[in-house]
């Protein structure tokens, strides 16, 4: 017995998408290589490439930043050694962002997670879906 029409159709358009998105991605990279091929890692910025009669292929690097939360508090702390501008250049440079511990506070005894309640936004992500085939049934 086959999935309802609806869902194979889904299945395909999403096996579809997924191989179009790796084909773009593919084509990205050597026309990446042909065009900024002078582009070195660590640029940044938007480059265009004259492609004459008024068309240009513009490509925008950016470099992702990321911080170890351990060894980033280590270095405020060094900065903060160095007296009055170390603390506040290491404040302006490191932001500390509040991340909430789903499963924690999954936990909380109601009185506190209300507290927490009024701290907290929430939205709904778009759910992910997948078309599982059928086990083989054992012989």
């Amino acid at each position: 017995m086959k999935p309802p029409a609806d869902v194979v159709a889904w299945n395909a358009l999403a096996q579809e998408l997924a191989e179009l998105k790796a084909r773009e991605l593919q084509a990205r990279q050597k026309l990446i290589a042909k065009y900024f091929a002078d582009v070195v890692a660590g640029d940044e910025g938007t480059k265009t490439f004259d492609l004459g009669r008024g068309y240009a292929l513009a490509a925008t690097f950016r470099t992702s930043y990321s911080l170890d939360p351990e060894k980033a508090r280590k270095a405020q702390d060094e900065m903060g050694r160095q007296g009055d501008l170390g603390v506040e250049l290491a404040t302006r440079v490191i932001r500390w962002k509040p991340d909430l511990r789903v499963g924690e506070f999954k936990k909380l005894p109601p009185a506190f997670a209300r507290i927490i309640r009024r701290a907290m936004s929430t939205s709904s992500s778009t759910p992910s879906l997948e078309l599982r085939e059928p086990k083989a049934k054992a012989a």
